[in-house]
């Protein structure tokens, strides 16, 4: 995993933006939906990581975050 308290606020909105997108499209590909408490849980690891650093930066407002809207 890396190391995200190195990584300025931008590129770990950036990092976020790709785990949103990278997620869509493996659910999108999981036809049957089968799978998809897996393949998000599988991400929910990230998210999380990425939220709790972006919680201790003071240009960051946390509360922007609509909670409905995290996918996992």
């Amino acid at each position: 995993m890396m190391d995200y308290s190195k990584m300025t606020t931008a590129e770990l909105v950036g990092e976020l933006e790709k785990l949103e997108l990278g997620l869509e499209m493996d659910l999108m590909m999981d036809g049957s939906g089968e799978l998809g408490g897996i393949i998000s849980e599988g991400y929910g690891k990230y998210f999380e990581k990425i939220y709790e650093e972006l919680s201790k930066r003071p240009d960051y407002k946390f509360e922007d975050v609509d909670k409905n809207e995290i996918p996992f």
